[in-house]
């Protein structure tokens, strides 16, 4: 088994990795692992690697330390790190590099790494073009010399934009109303996957996550390695009681912030744990399921109340409110949630609900009873305790 991988260093990245290792350490030589990635301040690409697979510690992978030496020489022997750059010409693969890959079978190629920001600044909207859209392509333009069996795309399950109801997992249109651009590059990018796919003999996939959170499977449970999304929204709060000499929070101070929060009590927010994730692509793939675009998400939604508010009440914030329309007139408050955290949001905590159709994984589910953790409040309570030993990244 050999397998390619983009954005192994990311959150749903690190945990396909350890996914494919994990089932097969009882027969690590039969599996040669290619990373393609970037070094990262004064670690190289091979230092990361190391450390999240070295590092483990009893987490994912459950390893004693008896079979520490032997997954040593795995990691030394048998996983390959090219340095690559989805913002460089030809991905700054050098060509000693391509051609080494070109002569060798692929299994699997799955391209994980992708920008997810959901801001609008120039700045922004010019990486995530770069990133997700052109960075795309030459990953396609890089497989068109390659030996690949079945290329995995990762999209997202917003790709569907603004509409609401019942989502097919092949949704497409372009002429979707997006709540940000991050949206539109992901459909973009996708786009091109489908269109290359048409005249390519390799077999092709596309995963679409909803809102990705950290771990409820695997150990460290809540593990991520990232505070975005609904975990950013809560950061936005704490902030205020964020202690930059000592790096600490005081969780549990009293707080009033006067705040009308406009929400859709009604709905809710589709989240799904990333090692339920990184354990669906590996199943789809590994039992050669015959479809080809997945919804990888949660059965039912979460509602906003439950993650975002029952969250602040722990922390005992008081005087938020929630309204039905964005306030006119706005105190202080209000006009930095809504210049920033709001807007970024606003469009997910107002949204009708969207009902992402999982139905074609039910035969892979059941195959290896594999069924998606509901984000509950005992599930919330662990994610926002492994948050809390790392003050939500702030």
């Amino acid at each position: 088994m050999r397998i390619v991988i983009t954005g192994a260093t990311g959150l749903l990245g690190q945990n396909l990795l350890l996914e494919y290792i994990k089932n097969y350490l009882d027969n690590l030589s039969n599996i040669e692992i290619i990373i393609l990635g970037k070094s990262s301040g004064d670690l190289s690409l091979n230092q990361r690697i190391h450390q999240i697979i070295l590092n483990d510690n009893f987490g994912y992978l459950e390893i004693s330390d008896s079979r520490k030496e032997e997954l040593q020489q795995f990691v030394t022997t048998q996983i390959k790190c090219i340095e690559s750059d989805l913002l460089k010409y030809k991905l700054g693969i050098s060509p000693e590099s391509i051609e080494n890959l070109s002569s060798l079978n692929i299994n699997y190629f799955y391209h994980v790494a992708a920008l997810t920001d959901f801001r609008d600044s120039p700045q922004v909207v010019s990486l995530l073009e770069k990133i997700n859209v052109e960075g795309t392509q030459q990953i396609l333009e890089l497989v068109s010399c390659l030996n690949v069996e079945e290329f995995v795309y990762v999209s997202s399950a917003y790709v569907c934009g603004s509409a609401t109801g019942n989502i097919l997992p092949d949704y497409l249109n372009i002429n979707e109303t997006f709540r940000n651009p991050y949206e539109r590059t992901k459909l973009q990018g996708e786009l091109l996957v489908r269109k290359f796919a048409k005249t390519s003999k390799i077999k092709f996939r596309y995963c679409r996550p909803s809102t990705i959170c950290g771990r409820l499977i695997e150990n460290p449970s809540g593990y991520t390695n990232k505070f975005d999304v609904f975990y950013q929204w809560i950061a936005f709060f704490l902030r205020q009681r964020f202690n930059k000499n000592n790096k600490s929070i005081n969780y549990y101070s009293n707080s009033n912030i006067p705040l009308q929060v406009c929400m859709n009590t009604t709905s809710g927010l589709n989240i799904v744990p990333v090692d339920y994730v990184a354990k669906m692509m590996y199943q789809l793939c590994i039992q050669n399921d015959d479809g080809e675009s997945y919804h990888l998400v949660n059965s039912q939604e979460t509602p906003h109340l439950l993650y975002l508010l029952s969250p602040l009440k722990r922390f005992n914030f008081e005087g938020i409110t929630v309204v039905e329309e964005i306030p006119k007139i706005k105190n202080k408050y209000e006009t930095l949630y809504y210049k920033t955290i709001g807007k970024i949001f606003h469009g997910y905590i107002n949204s009708e609900p969207i009902l992402f159709d999982s139905s074609n994984l039910k035969n892979v589910m059941n195959h290896n009873q594999l069924y998606c953790p509901k984000i509950n409040e005992d599930a919330l309570q662990i994610l926002i305790n492994f948050a809390m030993k790392y003050n939500f990244g702030l």
